[in-house]
């Protein structure tokens, strides 16, 4: 079946919109007794690819593109979470009380793992949260 619906996907795909609502559905049906429990195995998957980081050239050219498009918040939330390794959620969630630029740290709260993560930031870094602080100070 998820061979047929999915033919030019990949086996976690085909496992993900096609055997996991398939199972829960069968699932289901045994709950209600409408049929025997069947079992699906899951196909084969391949193990994701390594994801390279972001190289200093590509984060220097990025963030002078920012700055000519007018998006200083946007290097600085990439910057952020290239030297700290924050997650997207991660940074995106991160709010001016959690920042201290005096002792150049952020604290994320709510991390992947469930606990606080103090995270250290770099001069550049520092100095650009600063800058955003005082354009939005108003807020």
């Amino acid at each position: 079946m998820a061979l047929a619906l999915y033919p030019h996907a990949t086996n976690s795909t085909r496992n993900r919109q096609a055997l996991t609502p398939a199972r829960a559905v069968i699932i289901h049906g045994y709950k209600r007794g409408w049929c025997n429990l069947m079992r699906l195995n899951k196909l084969k998957e391949e193990k994701p690819k390594r994801k390279k980081p972001a190289t200093p050239a590509w984060l220097h050219a990025f963030t002078r593109q920012c700055e000519k498009d007018g998006l200083p918040h946007v290097a600085a939330l990439v910057l952020f979470m290239a030297q700290t390794g924050a997650r997207v959620s991660e940074a995106v969630r991160l709010e001016w009380p959690q920042v201290d630029l005096v002792n150049r740290t952020a604290l994320l709260l709510r991390t992947k793992t469930g606990t606080n993560s103090t995270r250290h930031l770099t001069d550049e870094l520092v100095a650009r949260l600063h800058a955003l602080k005082s354009t939005c100070s108003g807020r």
